[in-house]
């Protein structure tokens, strides 16, 4: 595993244990919004890495918007079905995007 991919783990696991703790009983509807901050190759034309994240087919999510935030980073959101599917979405879709340096979630937030 690549030092990146370990990085964004442990962040992403610590969102997640925190969320977990203020989440109710989930019902089949429930659903799991997440937002974060990508920062992305200094180099990198970010309106172009915000379309691809934006159009990636993500198994069990939907990435809502992808907008230039800075002239390095990218803030968007997605909604999930389940809270673990937010962790597979981010590892093995979003963060291996090229040009993706580094992801940090600020909000998770799930619907019962």
């Amino acid at each position: 595993m690549s030092n990146r991919k370990a990085a964004v783990l442990v962040l992403l696991s610590s969102c997640i244990a925190c969320a977990s703790i203020a989440v109710f009983p989930q019902s089949a509807a429930a659903t799991t919004v997440a937002k974060f901050l990508i920062k992305i190759d200094s180099s990198a034309n970010n309106s172009e890495v915000a379309e691809t994240i934006a159009g990636l087919s993500l198994r069990n999510c939907k990435v809502g918007q992808a907008n230039q935030f800075g002239l390095d980073e990218i803030v968007a959101w997605m909604e999930c079905n389940e809270v673990s599917d937010v962790s597979k979405a981010i590892l093995d879709d979003i963060a291996t995007t090229q040009n993706v340096k580094e992801i940090n979630i600020f909000s998770i937030r799930v619907s019962p």
